[in-house]
């Protein structure tokens, strides 16, 4: 399969502190992709770099083509209304489509005149996902996308996630949701403390360790502990 993004040798220190370490993965064409690991892992960190928020310091990056991002903090215009914030991002985002965010909006159910400062953590993510979901690219990549959703909503998101993988698109996301991830997703990264512990197929992962990704994840974190788990091969 042909990458969509490939990073090799990335590396990233900040104020004399490593924060990622030789990182090398790829995430294929048409694939939904998802980085886990604990918090301080280095997850958001990566994003950053595809989407050019920051650079390495060392390493290659390759992205083929466009992308949207949402990203971890769902920051919007807090003084424009929901209208007018869409109206916005149509004006300036390109390949938008008008049809797309009709559907999205009835997916989800905004207010449209309320103030986007007025709305919860929750519904300001829907909005950005509206925004999101409306640009027609071939490279979605999201920070935390259910953070704050309910189950119900949660699971609004994951069908559209599949709905633009089966299209053609491909998905790069982080979370901390396990079962999510093992219902969704088909290439996986793990991470802690900066460095890649596995990437690649989800499946062959729990194939090779016999074990469902929940299992497959906390023996990796504690397989991380020793060295001799630098000389396994997944």
């Amino acid at each position: 399969m042909n990458p969509m993004i490939r990073l090799r040798s990335v590396n990233k220190e900040y104020k004399g502190k490593v924060i990622l370490k030789d990182i090398n993965m790829e995430v294929h064409k048409g694939s939904i992709h998802a980085i886990v690991g604990p918090n301080g892992a280095g997850k958001t960190t990566i994003l950053k770099i595809i989407t050019g928020f920051t650079f390495p310091t060392r390493g290659e990056v390759f992205v083929d083509g466009l992308l949207g991002f949402l990203p971890e903090s769902k920051a919007l215009y807090g003084e424009k209304s929901v209208k007018d914030m869409l109206k916005m991002a149509e004006e300036l985002t390109p390949f938008w489509q008008n049809t797309t965010m009709e559907d999205l909006l009835r997916v989800f159910g905004l207010d449209m005149d309320k103030r986007v400062g007025e709305l919860s953590f929750g519904k300001r993510t829907q909005l950005f996902l509206v925004i999101l979901f409306s640009q027609d690219v071939p490279l979605y990549i999201l920070d935390e996308p259910t953070l704050g959703l309910d189950p119900i909503v949660s699971n609004k998101v994951f069908s559209i996630i599949k709905q633009k993988a089966i299209g053609g698109k491909t998905i790069l996301y982080s979370s901390h949701n396990l079962s999510d991830i093992e219902e969704v997703a088909d290439e996986i990264t793990i991470m802690r403390k900066g460095v890649i512990i596995y990437s690649g197929d989800l499946d062959t992962l729990k194939e090779r360790l016999d074990k469902n990704l929940k299992e497959a994840f906390l023996y990796l974190m504690e397989e991380d502990y020793n060295e001799g788990f630098k000389k396994r091969t997944y």
